[in-house]
């Protein structure tokens, strides 16, 4: 679970660095989690996320007011579309830091996306069976990650997180920040656990969002057929 790289503060101008770090402690929750020159990807998952809310919103709408079962099979179909493109876009880019966040998203995103065609196709038995095992294997990851994190805190990381300040004030310049001093295996492991206990909520979302329409499929086409 250790992360490919981690986000530090370049050795630049004091002013430079100042305002690299004051970013890095407000705004490294939203970021932090991606390797290098994939940190914009948080926006893909957050416009998946909002694309897939309107999509549904906007299916139970129609179905309240007119064809139900075509509502849930267009906005199903958008649905699976958003899905495989999500889980393209993670394999080809790679964009998490931790090996293991981004294995268990395509999985777990996978299997949701199973689900929604199984149940697209009518296999309702088949479908059943595949979103509750998505349900369960998101349940043990939750519970790795916070093991993981649960373990790393009780053993001392919360104290290790913290950086070690220099103070030698005959080598410090007037002019100059303190400098922040941290093992790196230490580092290494603070930005694990950092990483770990942000959830991925792009994925998380996208299978209340299946789920939704599944129930939806179900509940119109079973309306239909009255």
């Amino acid at each position: 679970m250790a992360p490919r790289s981690e986000w530090e503060a370049p050795h630049s101008s004091s002013r430079h660095r100042a305002e690299v770090a004051f970013v890095l402690k407000h705004l490294e929750p939203v970021f932090g989690a991606y390797v290098g020159r994939r940190e914009w990807y948080f926006v893909v998952e957050w416009s998946l996320v909002a694309v897939g809310g309107v999509v549904t919103g906007a299916a139970s709408a129609v179905a309240a007011d007119g064809d139900a079962c075509g509502a849930a099979v267009w906005a199903t179909w958008c649905m699976i579309v958003l899905g495989a493109v999500q889980i393209a876009l993670t394999v080809a880019l790679r964009p998490f830091s931790v090996l293991f966040e981004m294995i268990t998203s395509v999985a777990i995103g996978v299997l949701s996306l199973l689900s929604v065609v199984l149940s697209l196709v009518g296999a309702v038995d088949a479908a059943d069976v595949t979103v509750n095992v998505a349900g369960v294997s998101e349940l043990v990851v939750m519970m790795i990650m916070l093991v993981n994190v649960a373990v790393f805190r009780c053993t001392g990381g919360g104290d290790a997180e913290r950086a070690v300040v220099a103070t030698d004030s005959c080598d410090k310049a007037p002019d100059s920040t303190p400098v922040v001093i941290q093992p790196a295996r230490l580092k290494s492991k603070a930005k694990t656990a950092q990483t770990i206990e942000r959830r991925d909520q792009g994925v998380d979302a996208y299978t209340t969002h299946s789920e939704q329409l599944r129930a939806l499929i179900e509940l119109a086409c079973a309306r239909a057929q009255v």
